[in-house]
């Protein structure tokens, strides 16, 4: 059987400055037979200063609208792809950049491994700096994990994974208030589809850490914490429909993030327990932001 394979990617303006460095790193695949689908996020296609006549592989560009959310945008694109006959997506950041052998690893797990979503590990670039922290995830991740694993914290995210598309069907409506759109995609995929993801380790992704990247490491403060807390709150808020576990978890962290905002003298010692508790720790997306009856275990 002949499988369709779709790397997809979000252009939006603050990625455009890096968009020669992805693209050097995606016509540098060492597996050339997919199609490239960038979608412009208020971008067009004369700013890409691309000639897509130049790349061996196949490019196709949707302009999109700024108005429309990012969760929309990354919904439009899933179903783009589905809709055009893609069996396999790999997932890319715009702003990242990937070793040779990424969509080559990703896909040949989804089609010839039988995996349904997949994950490779990352490796952190700061750009101001040059320096690079190598295979990040490699000692914080199971080979493969059901859905509780990602409960309180992530490690999917939509520049370092694949999924074979063939597990759903077009029902996929992405909220429109989520702002971690990769963990709540992931968490809902997982949990209607009772599926596992699993850990691609021979390859990786370098991902950027700059001002613009949301879920940036290592960069733990009071603004991060504030906004950690109330994007937990609007992730377990939109995941209610799974069952109490999620239920319970909004509540709290709507309790929490109450708390945070009146409470001065709670919020600096909260914070400090924070910063204290992860200063010399590893951690994933959205594991230091605890609630905080977790200080006492």
């Amino acid at each position: 059987m002949d499988y369709n394979i779709a790397v997809l990617g979000v252009v939006y303006p603050a990625s455009l400055k890096f968009l020669s460095e992805y693209m050097k790193s995606i016509d540098d695949q060492s597996f050339q037979n997919f199609n490239l689908y960038l979608f412009g996020h208020g971008v067009e296609k004369t700013e890409l200063n691309l000639n897509f006549s130049d790349y061996k592989f196949d490019i196709s560009f949707k302009p999109v609208s700024s108005e429309l959310s990012i969760p929309k945008v990354r919904e439009l694109g899933i179903k783009f792809i589905k809709a055009d006959g893609s069996d396999v997506c790999i997932f890319t950041d715009t702003d990242d950049f990937f070793e040779g052998q990424y969509v080559s690893s990703l896909k040949n797990s989804i089609i010839n491994k039988n995996k349904d979503i997949v994950f490779s590990d990352i490796s952190l670039y700061y750009e101001d700096s040059n320096h690079i922290i190598k295979n990040y995830l490699r000692d914080q991740v199971p080979n493969n994990f059901e859905v509780d694993f990602i409960l309180e914290k992530n490690c999917l995210g939509l520049s370092n994974t694949g999924i074979d598309l063939n597990i759903f069907d077009q029902y996929l409506n992405f909220p429109n208030d989520i702002k971690a759109v990769d963990w709540w995609f992931f968490t809902f995929t997982m949990n209607k589809e009772k599926i596992k993801a699993n850990f691609v380790n021979d390859t990786c992704v370098y991902y950027r850490q700059y001002e613009n990247n949301l879920a940036g490491f290592l960069n733990l403060n009071k603004q991060s914490i504030e906004r950690g807390i109330e994007i937990k709150k609007i992730h377990y808020k939109n995941l209610r429909n799974f069952g109490n576990t999620y239920d319970k978890l909004y509540s709290s962290f709507k309790e929490l993030e109450n708390l945070y905002k009146r409470d001065m003298s709670f919020r600096e010692n909260y914070t400090k327990k924070i910063l204290e508790k992860f200063k010399n720790e590893k951690y994933l997306w959205w594991e230091p932001i605890i609630l905080p009856e977790s200080f006492q275990k």
